[in-house]
């Protein structure tokens, strides 16, 4: 972890995951990797196992950051992420032939190796739980992850067991950053005008929205990686709440005209999605 802070260190890379300057917000995956190893170093347990162990379980969810140790029917039930290039389809994560050892996890570091697949063995606990990708590499099912969404429109509280506090979970809910465009004091990536902990906030009326015709505000957090397109939203002060995935979109998000939204600044395809159901589910 400490190669990510040094001036020297082989991951600081003229420190490209910061931000340039005091009070400026810039997002970073990177964040996620130190909040696992924090979790280790307080509670003396692998990043990984904490986590099912605290939230996951109780909440019914059998997922895993370690494709090796999930059960051998929701291993088949893996989803594979693809991305198109000159017309053809060609898969970029989780093409398995076969399951990968337990306790094994797909380690890829550009400073060292290409990806592969390591025994977590002589893992040192609180060190880099960047190891686990905790920002990204949660293989859960559309209704497992449900079960988060459902505890957090519920305060913190899944079907009458506590997972989390409520002050967490309003914490997390809560503008803790807001863009101000006379201080230019952060980077906004056209749909991020204030963020939270983990989640960050749309307002209904602003560049970023995902409904045409009303004005309707969302919680939540959008997903991209690998040709993958994400998103798990929710309407503040209610129990509406949606989530989706597409695992390949053909064409490179961002960059290519096709990608881009109609009315707002997301993607087309999150436009395509989001909107028929706030504006006839949401919107009643």
């Amino acid at each position: 972890m400490e190669e990510f802070f040094k001036t020297d260190g082989i991951a600081y890379e003229n420190g490209k995951h910061f931000a340039t300057e005091k009070n400026f917000f810039q997002y970073s995956n990177l964040n996620y990797g130190i909040l696992g190893t924090v979790i280790e170093k307080v509670s003396g347990e692998r990043f990984d196992k904490f986590i099912k162990k605290n939230i996951l379980e109780p909440m019914n969810i059998h997922a895993d950051y370690v494709v090796g140790n999930l059960s051998k029917k929701n291993f088949e039930n893996l989803g594979t992420l693809y991305n198109q290039e000159n017309g053809k389809w060609f898969a970029t994560k989780d093409n398995f032939s076969e399951q990968p050892k337990k306790d094994f996890a797909d380690i890829w570091t550009k400073y060292v190796d290409e990806e592969k697949f390591q025994s977590l063995e002589n893992y040192k606990i609180g060190t880099n739980a960047t190891v686990f990708n905790p920002a990204g590499s949660l293989r859960i099912s559309f209704e497992e992850l449900g079960n988060c969404l459902e505890m957090i429109m519920n305060g913190g509280t899944f079907r009458g067991k506590k997972i989390i506090s409520k002050n967490s979970v309003d914490e997390m809910c809560k503008k803790q950053w807001i863009f101000d465009e006379n201080l230019k004091n952060g980077d906004t990536y056209e749909v991020m005008f204030s963020y939270g902990l983990g989640l960050y906030q749309i307002d209904g009326k602003s560049p970023a929205r995902l409904c045409k015709n009303f004005d309707i505000d969302l919680i939540g957090h959008s997903g991209e990686a690998y040709g993958m397109i994400s998103g798990l939203y929710f309407t503040p002060k209610t129990k509406n709440g949606v989530i989706f995935m597409i695992n390949g979109v053909g064409v490179e998000p961002g960059v290519d005209e096709k990608s881009f939204g109609k009315f707002g600044n997301g993607f087309i395809w999150e436009e395509e999605i989001m909107n028929p159901i706030l504006e006839n589910i949401f919107a009643k």
